[in-house]
């Protein structure tokens, strides 16, 4: 009952705009795995990067992936960006790349891809948006 009562008590401080607080309660429920839901988690990884932390985000957004019956293209590109925020191109490279084989055209997965391969490959700077 309590990683539930984590939950409701994050949703009400992340629709509030105090995410800090809701990405602390968030982060507690999920010691539960089946404690939030799709919906939650999303709102778990914006909190997340709302408060600067794109490793807790890429963490929700991972969860809400391996959580969902089929992938969800707005997803990957979330966690590729989270990736990408942390300065790992490498694997924000390698998450984008499996996306956009799957979505070949979605545009903002492609450009998220193009710029996860300039960064691995040395061609642009530190995310910052």
């Amino acid at each position: 009952a309590e990683p539930r009562w984590k939950v409701r008590r994050a949703e009400c401080l992340y629709h509030a705009g105090e995410f800090e607080a809701a990405v602390a309660d968030y982060d507690a429920a999920a010691l539960d795995p089946e404690a939030l839901s799709l919906g939650e988690y999303a709102r778990f990884g914006d909190a997340a990067l709302r408060t600067g932390d794109p490793a807790k985000a890429e963490a929700a957004f991972t969860a809400l992936s391996r959580l969902a019956k089929e992938p969800i293209a707005r997803v990957e590109l979330l966690r590729g960006m989270a990736a990408l925020k942390q300065g790992e191109a490498e694997r924000a490279r390698g998450i984008l790349l499996r996306a956009n084989a799957r979505w070949p055209r979605d545009a903002a997965l492609t450009d998220a891809l193009r710029l996860a391969a300039a960064m691995h490959y040395g061609n642009s700077g530190v995310v910052t948006a």
